[in-house]
């Protein structure tokens, strides 16, 4: 679906974007004490643990069909066609997400998450994949206005719902009622996009099979890489989590989790709506060999990415102990030290990681995605190992400083393929 691109539409997205993010953040960032009280520290911890699961379950069911839409949509000129498109897009996300929901459900039950739980969250793996699909197309389109309503709609249900029963009093089924809320804000989301996007997701036309099984084929092959990079990259997974739990438990991971939310959170509110404002125009750039936009986007990007690090690195270095203790009520000096000593190695790894994303862009352009799934994988293998080594020892300290570690090596690989593209190309 083409779309006109002005000299201004990477900030005048960005802006849209980064007000919703940043109402978004604001939320989450209520979010995190109210879970901790409600649930009490050692659950909290538990629900991390299932949480970070359901990402990294998202991230395998939602990851290869959402980047190969923001690659290929804008090859579609025609209006007819492209809601045949979208229709049957939306047909093969539906097929992919049963299968990924109950894959997911018989995991949880394995690992003894309890029934109602495994049931609640695997209903909630099915729908959120769905609604990230349709969010995706909306970002495709450069309909950022709706992308950030349905955002912002869907996690002030998430937020609400466990305020009241913490209002009420209410000291039961603490992870039963946050699940619940969380299946609940992707229903409503959905029925919004429906509402907002009636003409494309409600039109009764399709592509034949043939062709449906031949896009499915081709956002597999384009796709799955990025879906197994987005499963391994530390937006997602679990590795450090899962490691912190089974080394120090539960109360430690709550304690690791709720500053690394806090900041990785607060920069992605900040960063995100860059890479959503930036992807689209990037790819439609590439699709259209306009080189010159391409670069200037990428250049804009990086440049205002730097800036959000520099001014998040001034306020977190001047509110850190305002946030561990007043915020988060931490009391106990020894936590407060350890946790203090993280702030600047979780954000320059979290800057890190998003700078390594948006150049990646440029191998993602040119179709090299297994590339970055062989670099996610040897980076992830170089992570568990130190994390093996040293968290026994040091703690959960030592998985902000493996982050550090692992943001560089990554961002070093990027680099470093991104001269061998360049070398490739002089010749």
């Amino acid at each position: 679906m083409s779309f006109n691109i002005g000299n201004k539409l990477l900030e005048i997205k960005f802006v849209t974007y980064l007000i919703g993010k940043g109402a978004n953040g604001l939320i989450y960032f209520f979010s995190i004490p109210l879970f901790i009280k409600f649930c009490g520290l050692e659950l909290y911890g538990k629900y991390v643990f299932i949480y970070t699961a359901f990402l990294m379950s998202n991230s395998i069911g939602t990851g290869w069909i959402s980047q190969s839409v923001l690659k290929f949509s804008s090859k579609f000129e025609n209006t007819r066609h492209f809601f045949k498109y979208s229709n049957s897009v939306n047909r093969i996300a539906i097929i992919n997400s049963s299968i990924i929901s109950l894959l997911f459900i018989l995991v949880l039950v394995i690992l003894n998450n309890g029934f109602i739980v495994s049931i609640l969250l695997g209903i909630c793996c099915f729908f959120s994949i769905i609604y990230g699909v349709k969010l995706v197309f909306n970002q495709s389109l450069l309909n950022s206005r709706t992308y950030v309503i349905s955002e912002l709609i869907r996690m002030l249900i998430y937020v609400f719902i466990p305020f009241i029963f913490l209002y009420q009093g209410y000291e039961k089924h603490q992870l039963e009622i946050i699940v619940s809320a969380l299946l609940i804000s992707y229903l409503i989301g959905n029925l919004f996009l429906n509402s907002k996007n009636l003409k494309t997701f409600n039109n009764k036309s399709y592509l034949s099979l043939r062709k449906t099984k031949i896009i499915a084929f081709s956002f597999f092959k384009y796709g799955f890489p990025l879906s197994i990079w987005m499963f391994l990259s530390p937006s997602a997974n679990g590795v450090d989590r899962f490691l912190i739990k089974y080394f120090v438990g539960f109360a430690a991971l709550a304690e690791y989790s709720a500053l690394y939310d806090i900041i990785s959170k607060v920069f992605l509110q900040f960063a995100q709506p860059l890479g959503n404002s930036a992807q689209p125009i990037l790819m439609n750039a590439f699709n259209k060999n306009d080189d010159r936009l391409f670069d200037k986007t990428l250049r804009k990007t990086i440049f205002f990415l730097t800036i959000i690090f520099l001014i998040l690195a001034v306020f977190f270095g001047v509110s850190k102990r305002f946030i561990i203790v007043d915020y988060l009520g931490f009391t106990s000096e020894d936590v407060i030290v350890k946790l203090s000593d993280l702030f600047l190695p979780l954000l320059i790894s979290t800057f890190v990681w998003q700078l390594a994303i948006i150049l990646q862009k440029i191998i993602e352009a040119k179709k090299l995605t297994i590339v970055l799934t062989y670099y996610m994988l040897i980076t992830v293998f170089s992570s568990i190992i130190l994390s093996i080594l040293f968290l026994p020892k040091y703690g959960y300290v030592a998985s902000a400083f493996i982050m550090l570690f692992s943001s560089l090596f990554y961002l070093g690989l990027i680099i470093y393929k991104l001269i061998l593209l360049k070398h490739n190309e002089s010749k």
